[in-house]
This record gives C-alpha cells, structure tokens and sequence, in this order.
C-alpha cells in the first residue's frame, strides 16, 4: 500500500481497509485471548469507553475512542512516555477527518467511567499509551491515579 502524506486518503479507502483488516486480523490470530500483543488495538479505548459510556451511548465508539486517542496521548507527551508533537499529529488526523478530539465530561467523569472498563484487574487499568506514531506500550495505572491521568489529558 502506497503511503498517503497529507493526501486525500479517499482515493484509495478500499485499499486502506483492506490492508487495516488483514494487518487487525493477523495480530487477532497472534494473540487469540487478548493477552500480548493484540492489547496494542485498545489505543484511545480506555478514555474511549469511559466517554462512551457517559454519553449514555448517543456517542459513538469510532468518536469516543477518537477523543480517547487524543487525550491518552497528551498524557503520554506530559509523562515523557511520547515523542513531542505525538499528540499534535493524532489531532490533527483527527481535524482532518472531521472526529472530535475533546470531551466535555470532566475528568471525575471519565476517570469514573474507567472504572467499569474490561481493562481493569483489581486496583490498576491498563492503558495504551502511544510512544510515537505507529508505536505503543501498556502501562497499568493505579485506579486512584486515574482521575489526576484525565485532568492532565484535559489541561494540557
């Protein structure tokens, strides 16, 4: 697949879903019970579901998750975890595609609706934390560390 700098993606969608759903199903296939690598896929979701959930489900996964991916990495830039101009990048795909970046829920809110999420064992969440575009990593964040995780997404 030819890579599309900047471009009108458009033109060659049905060559990008294809490509999207064999690369999502060949780590699918890897990690059958969700336990390794298969977790990468969960970018934005935490925050994602969170936001979701609040909405009483009038917004959808695709924008909730979208927000969640801005949010998730503007945190990753403030802990040092991200590349500056990570967050910056994924705001912009989001601007060129017309998906929200922003929420209007407080951080009490989302961090709250964490809480329910399938990600949570015991006292921690798991979040996928960008480090640069195309990279991520897991990181378990203890629940009473979430809501200060959603203020700085929300501030920074």
């Amino acid at each position: 697949m030819k890579k599309i700098a900047g471009g009108d993606f458009r033109q060659d969608l049905e060559e990008i879903i294809e490509t999207c759903v064999s690369m999502k199903r060949d780590v699918v296939e890897e990690d059958e019970f969700d336990t390794g690598k298969r977790q990468l896929l969960n970018l934005g979701h935490t925050f994602g579901h969170a936001i979701e959930q609040k909405s009483h489900f009038q917004m959808t996964h695709g924008h909730a998750v979208a927000i969640g991916m801005h949010l998730i990495a503007k945190v990753a830039e403030a802990k040092g975890i991200a590349e500056k101009g990570t967050a910056a990048a994924i705001a912009k795909a989001l601007e060129q595609n017309q998906l929200p970046k922003e929420t209007t829920f407080s951080p009490a809110e989302v961090a709250e609706g964490t809480f329910w999420d399938k990600k949570r064992r015991g006292g921690t969440i798991s979040f996928v934390f960008p480090k640069k575009i195309g990279a991520c990593e897991i990181v378990k964040i203890p629940v009473e560390e979430v809501e200060e995780l959603a203020r700085t997404a929300m501030e920074s």
